[in-house]
């Protein structure tokens, strides 16, 4: 396993970031992480388990193609996906150095990654929306309508796919959450490094 001087890196998106300007910023992103690893190359995992089981090989062949093509075929990265069997999945995000995890439903992410032992060095974690909200302490669920109890990874509470007609969602997230919280656009991130 690679390891990383000061910390672990969270980039976490509101959702999108697989075309254009964002796409690109958030390869930007990925390659100064990969960077601050001081490594030539790195193993990337795609976590599609958000998803409804047969959308994990499309979904994650999608992100494969629009995100890491280019780290694959320039030497930077080999990119596989996780296995939904636990000690298989335990061992692969073990020796990832890069964990993906695509949007869906939160509920279907947590019922996979919620007795994975967070790494406080060494890794790099991306999550896309519903992987991203996993992560807080508190998000809001646009798909229940609620205010709900994430993993508690990094400290605040986040609503993905934020936008003005949402803004009554951002203040019950508000109101129920005694941790900074972090509107996150369609297209937009946030990168956080635990030291």
């Amino acid at each position: 396993m690679n390891t990383m001087p000061n910390g672990t890196i969270y980039i976490l998106v509101g959702g999108g970031c697989r075309t254009g300007r964002a796409k690109s910023r958030l390869i930007a992103a990925m390659n100064d992480a990969f960077a601050v690893m001081h490594r030539r190359s790195a193993t990337v995992l795609i976590v599609p388990f958000a998803r409804q089981r047969s959308e994990w090989k499309p979904i994650s062949e999608r992100y494969r193609k629009a995100l890491f093509s280019g780290f694959v075929r320039s030497g930077i990265a080999s990119v596989s996906v996780a296995d939904p069997r636990t000690p298989v999945f335990f061992r692969q995000f073990a020796r990832a150095d890069l964990v993906f995890r695509c949007g869906g439903s939160e509920l279907r992410l947590q019922k996979y990654i919620s007795t994975i032992k967070w790494p406080r060095w060494g890794k790099i974690i991306v999550g896309i929306s519903a992987g991203a909200n996993v992560l807080a302490k508190r998000y809001f669920s646009n798909d229940r309508n609620r205010v709900e109890t994430g993993l508690g990874v990094v400290p605040m509470s986040t609503i993905c796919h934020y936008g003005s007609e949402k803004r009554s969602r951002l203040i019950r997230l508000v109101a129920r959450s005694t941790y900074p919280v972090v509107p996150l656009h369609d297209d937009e991130y946030i990168v956080l490094m635990n030291h």
